[in-house]
């Protein structure tokens, strides 16, 4: 698929009152090549069970994660928060199962990332999984039992910002350091 092919299909859906979508359900794109497309030019991109992991891109202009949750989500989530208010116990299952959504664009990001990192591109693989992890959070949030382990991820995680912030992570070895000093300084000062 190219930039122009892209393109073009945006502006005829456009042009006819279509939404200007993208949809790839029950696909595996194998060994696909992806050159100047821009993913950007669409309104909605819809993957559904698709496999990614071994595509190969040049010059393509990813998808914002908006266009990839197309309000989906949120929908799911706030009928979810309703009908626990309500307690509606019957609801509340069908609502859980909604929010799988959040599984689903939380594989598309760990399929993506594994493709960049197989190519080498370890500033683009940091940022799917940065979106990866931001949906893992959603899922933790959901989901009972929690487990310690998913808090240390989430903890440990948020440093950084999934290794998007260095200066977040700067910040927190400088100021809470200093922080935890400061009770026993006052102490030694005050005696």
């Amino acid at each position: 698929m190219s930039h122009r092919a892209a393109n073009w299909a945006g502006k005829w859906n456009n042009d006819i009152g279509i939404t200007n979508t993208i949809y790839i359900d029950d696909s595996n794109f194998g060994k696909a090549q992806f050159f100047q497309v821009d993913f950007r030019s669409f309104e909605r991109i819809v993957f559904g069970n698709t496999i990614l992991t071994e595509i190969a891109t040049s010059n393509v202009k990813w998808f914002e994660p908006a266009q990839l949750a197309d309000g989906t989500i949120s929908t799911a989530q706030s009928k979810l928060k309703t009908t626990i208010k309500k307690k509606d116990y019957t609801v509340v299952k069908l609502a859980r199962e909604s929010i799988r959504e959040l599984n689903s664009r939380r594989e598309i990001y760990r399929q993506l990332k594994y493709a960049a990192q197989k190519q080498g591109d370890i500033p683009l693989s940091h940022e799917f999984q940065r979106q990866e992890m931001e949906y893992y959070k959603e899922v933790t949030r959901h989901e009972k039992p929690r487990k310690a382990s998913e808090f240390i991820i989430m903890y440990a995680s948020q440093g950084n910002n999934f290794r998007q912030s260095w200066m977040r992570a700067f910040f927190g070895l400088v100021i809470v350091p200093l922080l935890s000093y400061a009770p026993t300084w006052a102490v030694e000062v005050l005696l």
